[in-house]
């Protein structure tokens, strides 16, 4: 190393603040510059000593030395643990990136740590099922949204099914969900009891009477094909970036990439593009498309100046989420052109 042990030794016994800040400046310069040529007992070193420097200086050096050592592969263990579970503002590089943290150091962190940790931790760039089953339980709501919207997690099928559950309580945490192929399965299985409810009031107002077997078989041929759809849709239509870029340079028509987001049913980028349109919140579109009755969802695709085209695929895509209870189409069609069309856009588009 550029520095003695003795010269190490020595430094590490200085009390001042700024000469223990230098120290560990330089402790983390010399290491980085002479990490190839270290011995093991070296590296020991510098795990010890820098170990009981952090114990005395301010958070900005401590987060100093974390931004350095969280894409360092090779980073000293004992270093990261210690700056993983230090005040959020230190601990956050080396959780969202350091390779030196194990499942087992993550899952010790989930479960002890603050929310703060938590979405820090959901930021990974992979995620197990031991992590995600810790995140899901106990965090947040801003956790559970960072956790689904990162498709580098994986669920266990008690975290999907508790994720998909607090997510009916959470508008914004309920469209990350719809765009998750792997949690598509359980998607539909908790919208059962709303397919079955809207399948036997379809089946009332039509005067028929299903017996337990075949409502039954209808229901599970609904859910089944729910979930296929949702799971399929992961894989459809471009990104939403290129379709706003496209629209923005006036080679794609804003109603055509309505159509291409409403037939590929991803709901929440469909619900940015339309309520930008529409001077709306995100969440206004993703409740109205689920909701018992059409007409708020109507007033939101007018406010987007959506045609009759764009309009009839939003409603096929509340259709494959509600098979039994949309009304009839050209009705609905009917109701909405005689809706009246704002003065103005309130978003970008064409």
């Amino acid at each position: 190393m550029a520095m003695t042990v003795a010269q190490l030794q020595m430094l590490a016994r200085e009390r001042l603040p700024a000469k223990r800040h230098a120290l560990l400046r330089a402790l983390t310069g010399a290491f980085f510059d002479s990490f190839p040529g270290l011995s093991t007992k070296e590296r020991a070193m510098f795990d010890d000593i820098v170990e009981r420097v952090l114990d005395d200086v301010e958070p900005l050096a401590r987060q100093e030395l974390a931004e350095r050592l969280a894409a360092f592969p090779e980073a000293p263990r004992r270093v990261v643990m210690r700056l993983a579970g230090d005040i959020i503002e230190v601990a956050e590089p080396v959780l969202v990136h350091s390779s030196v943290l194990a499942d087992d150091d993550l899952v010790e962190l989930a479960v002890l740590k603050s929310q703060g940790h938590l979405l820090a931790i959901s930021r990974r760039e992979q995620l197990s099922e031991r992590i995600t089953d810790v995140l899901v339980d106990r965090g947040d709501g801003v956790v559970l949204d960072s956790v689904a919207e990162n498709l580098g997690a994986r669920f266990s099928a008690l975290g999907a099914a508790a994720l998909v559950e607090k997510a009916t309580l959470r508008a914004t945490l309920w469209h990350r969900l719809a765009d998750r192929a792997d949690l598509a399965a359980y998607v539909a299985e908790r919208m059962t009891p709303e397919l079955a409810e809207s399948m036997n009031a379809e089946a009332a107002r039509r005067g028929l009477g299903l017996a337990p077997a075949q409502s039954q078989a209808l229901l599970q041929g609904a859910r089944d094909t729910l979930a296929a759809r949702l799971e399929a849709a992961a894989v459809r239509a471009r990104p939403l970036g290129e379709l706003v870029s496209q629209i923005a340079a006036g080679t794609l028509r804003f109603t055509d990439a309505v159509i291409e987001l409403a037939d590929a049913d991803r709901v929440s980028e469909l619900a940015v593009l339309v309520c930008s349109r529409a001077g709306v919140a995100n969440h206004t579109f993703v409740r109205d498309l689920f909701a018992s009755e059409e007409t708020a969802l109507m007033k939101t695709c007018r406010a987007a100046w959506l045609d009759l085209e764009s309009f009839s695929a939003v409603l096929r895509m509340r259709r494959r989420r509600r098979p039994f209870g949309t009304a009839d189409v050209g009705r609905l069609l009917r109701a909405y052109q005689a809706l009246p069309q704002p003065a103005t856009l309130k978003g970008p588009g064409r």
